[in-house]
Order: C-alpha cells, then structure tokens, then sequence
C-alpha cells in the first residue's frame, strides 16, 4: 500500500498536480524511514519555494539516512541544504563527522597487495571504451558497467537524487 501512495505521489508530480503530490509524499513520510521519501518531498517543497518546509525535509534524510548501513549518503542533502539552513546544514555535518570509520569491504580489499601482487590480465584485442547502445541511436555502454547511459524520453525514471525541482517519474 504504501509503494502504491509512493508511486501515486510520483505521477501526482509528474502531473504537475502538486497539493496531492504533497499530501501523498507526506503520507509516504510519516509511514516508512526511507530517506528517499523524505528527500524527494524536500525537492517538491524546493519547486514551490517553499524553502522553510524544503530545509526541513533535507534535514529529516539525512537523518534518516545517518540510521542506514550507509551513512555516508547523507552527503547528497548537505549542498542544497546548506544554501537554504547554513544551521542545520552545519548540524548534519557535525553528525557525519562524529561517525566511527567503517571497515571497507569489496573486492579491492580481497585484491593481494605488496611488491609480489599481480595486475589483473589487460585485454589482447583492444576494447572500444563507449560502444553504441542499441534501439537508443545516442546511448552508450561502457564494458564492465552494466548498460551505461541512454538518452531517455520526457517522463523516463529519473535516476538522480536531490536535484532541486526534480523528482522520480511514476513507475521508478
């Protein structure tokens, strides 16, 4: 039910029929901690230069965010927020600075280190860096990241975060 309010709160947007983009966004908040909700109601509120309320739901992810296992992604709230609430931006800094270092895990850490660690194998044939993405005409892939960019029409799922006035489209 409440992926449904979430995506209903998207095309509510995407429709420009923004009092019932904020009252389903609201309704999103106050019944999930994603920060994500919080954030993308943060970036309706900016739209409307409502920057008080916009601030306000910065704040609330990166908060929500502080609670993940990722922390660290509270950053992506702290640029606009500071423009809009120098104190509060200051306020999720302080927060972020106080964090323990976590360990760092992947694949660089199982890598074999020191003067006897071998490079990976380059290539024998040389490897085009950008190759076309097909049925996209200007798109690109770049080998070893999955399916890369490609133009995308008016309306695609939008894969940014907390870029002011722009929210997710319907369906992402």
């Amino acid at each position: 039910a409440l992926k449904e309010k979430w995506l209903a709160a998207r095309k509510a947007y995407w429709e420009r029929d923004y009092a019932a983009a904020v009252s389903l966004y609201k309704e999103v908040v106050e019944g999930t901690d994603e920060a994500d909700a919080a954030g993308e109601l943060g970036n309706l509120y900016y739209q409307q230069h409502r920057y008080d309320e916009a601030a306000d739901m910065f704040f609330e992810a990166g908060q929500r965010y502080l609670k993940t296992d990722t922390p660290t992604r509270a950053t992506v709230v702290l640029g606009t927020l500071g423009s809009l609430s120098p104190e509060k931006a200051d306020a999720l800094r302080k927060q972020l600075m106080a964090l323990k270092p976590q360990p760092r895990t992947g694949v660089s850490d199982a890598m074999p280190r020191g003067p006897m660690a071998q490079a990976p194998a380059r290539p024998t044939q040389p490897q085009p860096y950008y190759a076309p993405q097909p049925g996209y005409g200007q798109g690109y892939a770049h080998p070893g990241y999955g399916q890369g960019y490609a133009p995308q029409p008016y309306g695609a799922p939008w894969q940014g975060y907390y870029a002011p006035g722009y929210a997710p489209a319907p369906g992402y």
